[in-house]
């Protein structure tokens, strides 16, 4: 149990493409899942989308600074927040029926993909 605590606060960028590529879209998920999360419990979409997606990022920030403590590289733990961010805009463009913040968000995450997936595969 240790050794998968340990793992999980020491991120790690992947070598490999594919499991890279599925870390990051993971991330993005993070942030959907977390916006949605807060917005069932709290309403917070109710009053305020954007209030949402400000507590997801500092929730996760506050995690990826303990990452970076741990350890972690400052690059992988920026990234990993950054992609996070793009997943709670993306699911507050889907509840208000955004379709330019929603594709805004999708090509966000898909460029960041490619970019990792460019530096991996040679």
């Amino acid at each position: 149990m240790s050794d998968f605590i340990r793992n999980l606060l020491i991120g790690e960028a992947q070598p490999d493409p594919y499991v890279w590529a599925a870390v990051l879209l993971a991330h993005a998920m993070i942030g959907v899942s977390l916006m949605a999360t807060i917005g069932a419990l709290f309403g917070v979409w109710l009053r305020d989308g954007w209030a949402g997606v400000s507590v997801v990022a500092s929730l996760y920030a506050a995690w990826e600074i303990l990452q970076g403590a741990a350890g972690a590289p400052a690059h992988d733990c920026a990234l990993d927040w950054a992609v996070v961010v793009l997943g709670a805009v993306l699911a507050l463009s889907l509840w208000e029926r955004r379709a330019v913040g929603a594709v805004g968000a999708v090509v966000s995450i898909f460029a960041i993909c490619l970019a990792g997936l460019r530096r991996r595969v040679r």
